[in-house]
């Protein structure tokens, strides 16, 4: 009897939280075949937390209307992030990223930071991808593409893209969308 009524009470609370937990799978985009560049990242670059396996953290939220969305959305002051881990297995040993920025910084000062990396599973930086400060005040929805290079020690490995702002004025807005992580043959 004391095993069944605990029973009863694990059950009472494991399953309304299996049930309304979230549950989906990460899918990678399909690569067209040899030869070519391939996003290895997943999701279709729209930064959804639900279906694309993005995490948010601190000031960051997913956004899905107004300029440069979907994106993450960067805004209020302080720190926050984004980050995706993927399994390194494309087609190749060249990799580069892609991203949309959107920035807003009234003071055009350098105060305010966005800084892109891939890291490796541990945490540790493998290549940092880059810093932007909000020196130039604005831009507005700009494609940056950003060349890696050549890294045969990732291949299957997991990597992580990783964003992190510091926004020192509370009037300051970042939008990160777009953003693709590619692997292929040079």
């Amino acid at each position: 009897m004391k095993s069944f009524a605990r029973y009863l009470l694990i059950s009472a609370v494991l399953i309304p939280t299996l049930v309304t937990s979230p549950v989906f799978g990460c899918s990678p985009q399909q690569c067209p075949g040899p030869g070519t560049f391939c996003a290895i990242s997943y999701g279709t670059g729209g930064m959804d937390p639900s279906t694309d396996c993005w995490v948010y953290s601190g000031n960051a939220s997913h956004i899905t209307s107004g300029s440069c969305s979907p994106s993450a959305l960067f805004s209020g002051g302080g720190s926050g992030s984004v980050h995706q881990d993927f399994p390194a297995n494309g087609p190749g040993n060249y990799y580069y990223v892609q991203y949309v920025l959107d920035l807003n910084d009234p003071q055009a000062t350098w105060r305010d930071e966005l800084d892109i990396d891939i890291e490796d599973g541990q945490g540790n930086v493998l290549a940092h991808v880059a810093t932007h400060t909000g020196g130039p005040g604005t831009i507005s929805c700009q494609t940056y593409n950003v060349s890696l290079g050549y890294h045969p020690s990732w291949a299957g490995t997991t990597l992580r893209f990783e964003a992190r702002v510091f926004e020192y004025y509370s009037n300051v807005t970042y939008k990160l969308g777009g953003v693709y992580v590619f692997s292929g043959i040079s």
